[in-house]
């Protein structure tokens, strides 16, 4: 496969082994790669995207890869990614056939990227558990389109972690509360600091009202136990639903709360720059992340 587009300062990576995949569940099509590959920087860069993405479809790649290839097609990205599958560097989840193909970093993708210096903790490996593979195909999506939004206003994303803890501390009057929210981003803001956001996901399939109203509840509580600061460095948490129904819902169970900020995914899938700007807050003001 030919790539005319390329990442700086990437170096080939040589396929030296033939590809002996033959287990069915890995692929819906059959394609035989070569037995002699050199991967090229579109087929590292799309490896390299699992650094961020839990999971990835076709779709999130070319988001991921719109900037730095631009004048890669979809369908280029497409087969690259369906070569790092054939050689076993990622692994396509089965699940219905009606919706898309949905891929994962396999063990030695995971080796590649590790001899790239990357964390081998850091990375999230195919283990055939398949569980809430919704939830994280909405979360990496939404880290794809923003990453996309990022790249062309050249502003990076500091940190994309999955898993952490927020604390507020007891108190006389109330007992800790304990958030543990579906991620956390920090990025760099147009006022020269960092604002930092914990992410919820609300697939619309899950949690009843009384259990939204108890989460959005404890991120209020949160809010308002930080310290006050006149400095540049802010916190919000952003609450990302399917549907804008599902999302003006979330919204009325926020107490009019400037510091809780909400999203579809509607929004951001028809216009991937809405993911950067398309925010309200439960106050009904309108945000953008950088601000």
């Amino acid at each position: 496969m030919e790539q005319t587009e390329h990442v700086k300062n990437t170096p080939p990576y040589e396929e030296k082994f033939p590809s002996d995949n033959t287990d069915k569940k890995r692929t819906r099509y059959v394609r035989k790669p070569k037995s002699h590959v050199v991967l090229t920087d579109i087929h590292m860069a799309i490896a390299s995207s699992f650094t961020r993405l839990e999971v990835a479809t076709y779709e999130m790649e070319h988001h991921m890869l719109a900037t730095d290839f631009p004048q890669t097609s979809e369908r280029e990205i497409d087969d690259a990614t369906k070569l790092l599958h054939d050689l076993g560097y990622i692994f396509l989840i089965p699940r219905d056939t009606h919706k898309p193909n949905v891929f994962q970093l396999d063990k030695k993708g995971a080796k590649l990227l590790v001899g790239m210096g990357v964390d081998r903790d850091s990375l999230s490996v195919y283990t055939g558990d398949v569980g809430y593979l919704d939830h994280k195909e909405m979360r990496a999506f939404f880290g794809a389109v923003l990453t996309h939004a990022l790249n062309e206003g050249h502003t990076d994303m500091e940190a994309w972690e999955r898993e952490y803890i927020l604390e507020v501390p007891k108190t006389r009057d109330a007992p800790k509360i304990i958030i543990r929210p579906d991620g956390i981003m920090r990025l760099p803001n147009q006022r020269g600091g960092r604002s930092r956001f914990p992410l919820e996901i609300h697939t619309g399939t899950q949690w009843s009202a009384r259990i939204m109203s108890d989460k959005i509840s404890r991120h209020i509580a949160y809010h308002d136990n930080l310290p006050a600061t006149d400095g540049p460095d802010t916190w919000h948490s952003l609450f990302i639903t399917k549907t804008k129904g599902d999302m003006e819902w979330l919204r009325s169970l926020a107490h009019d709360s400037p510091s809780l900020w909400f999203i579809c995914q509607d929004m951001y899938q028809r216009d991937y720059q809405s993911s950067l700007i398309g925010w309200t807050a439960g106050d009904g003001s309108l945000h953008t992340l950088t601000e």
